[in-house]
């Protein structure tokens, strides 16, 4: 993370030390879309109102449930049902 942090940058202006000439080449050859880029807003209500998201969430709520309860009882369903000692 911390290579991440002092070697990467979100555009070429951004960079402290790349040189003028470099940054004149990089920008000459890329798109105008990617120079000029408009940050858009993100749309968050229509985010957290979507029922996909929901569905997705409530399922790993469930999974993650059953997953730990299961994990967390199966040493009293052997031992009591299958009479298996798991102390031992």
């Amino acid at each position: 993370y911390a290579f991440w942090l002092l070697f990467m940058f979100d555009s070429p202006q951004q960079h402290p030390r790349i040189s003028k000439d470099e940054l004149t080449y990089i920008l000459a050859n890329i798109p105008v879309s990617m120079v000029d880029s408009d940050k858009k807003k993100i749309p968050w209500k229509a985010i957290l109102l979507s029922r996909p998201l929901w569905v997705t969430i409530c399922a790993y709520w469930g999974a993650t449930w059953g997953f730990y309860t299961l994990l967390a009882q199966a040493p009293t369903y052997f031992n009591f049902i299958h009479g298996w000692d798991l102390s031992s």
